[in-house]
């Protein structure tokens, strides 16, 4: 009887986890669209005379990047709620690698606009990092 019950939540804790993965997908695509439009909106009235190229790459890594290891942390929970810190340092680490990885690739090819790159890429990360941080938060609320 109590492996049924086990069974039973476990497959229910795991539609949930995909209903989050979900939920998280849909959430970051359109608040990266809306980055996009509102920096598209800067760049062309305020920093008109600005020309910056790199600005749609590096939101589409940083968006990537942070689904991908926001959806590390909802699979690292799927076993155990114990193991979200495991999952939660791993993502940064990796976000943090494949981040310095692109930075340093783009820079090698193409540093003729070195501090816009760096300063853009600073804000999307911190901007993306509050992002996740508040869906963290409440996810946790909900597994806890």
């Amino acid at each position: 009887m109590s492996i049924l019950i086990n069974q039973n939540i476990t497959k229910s804790k795991l539609q949930n986890m995909s209903t989050e993965s979900y939920k998280f997908i849909l959430k970051i695509s359109l608040f990266a669209i809306l980055i996009f439009i509102i920096a598209k909106a800067i760049y062309s009235t305020a920093l008109f005379l600005v020309h910056f190229d790199a600005f749609t790459y590096q939101l589409v890594v940083v968006t990537f990047v942070t689904a991908i290891g926001h959806l590390l942390i909802i699979k690292s929970t799927e076993k155990s709620d114990k193991n979200f810190t495991n999952g939660f340092i791993g993502s940064i680490t990796l976000k943090l690698l494949t981040y310095m990885f692109f930075m340093f690739l783009y820079l090698w090819f193409d540093n003729s606009q070195a501090a816009a790159f760096l300063i853009n890429f600073m804000i999307l990360y911190v901007i993306f990092t509050i992002f996740e941080i508040t869906v963290i938060l409440r996810f946790v609320k909900k597994i806890s």
